[in-house]
């Protein structure tokens, strides 16, 4: 990434977290920068950056599962959601379902499978 700050001019109008701005965010927070200077950096709110790093599923700084995440030939990025296509971060390719989308009533509600024709349900 490059040095520069990042600030207000790439941000969408919306408001809307570009792709650049959450690449930044996911780096930096792996190197434990505080959240007032990637805030200043990116041209974002300290609040806004914790909330966006709670939604990728960065919340967590001082887990045990980050630190194994970042050591080399770690297959842990940033990955889009298979549901909502949002990106987040997966800690490998298994992890494809952002944490918001798991927490969802449809991802959580009792599912139905048709195996070969046989409801396995009503057996």
């Amino acid at each position: 990434m490059s040095d520069a700050p990042i600030g207000s001019k790439c941000r969408s109008p919306s408001g809307h977290w570009n792709e650049r701005e959450i690449e930044q965010l996911t780096e930096m927070w792996m190197r434990r920068v505080p959240c007032e200077e990637i805030a200043g950096y990116i041209g974002r709110s300290p609040r806004a950056v914790a909330i966006k790093a709670g939604r990728l599923g960065l919340s967590s700084r001082a887990s045990h599962q980050m630190k194994i995440d970042t050591k080399p030939g770690s297959k842990a990025k940033l990955r889009n959601c298979m549901c909502c296509r949002k990106l987040f971060y997966s800690r490998g390719p298994g992890n494809r379902i952002c944490l918001v989308c798991k927490c969802s009533e449809d991802w959580n509600a009792p599912q139905e499978f048709v195996l070969g024709g046989i409801d396995t349900l009503s057996r």
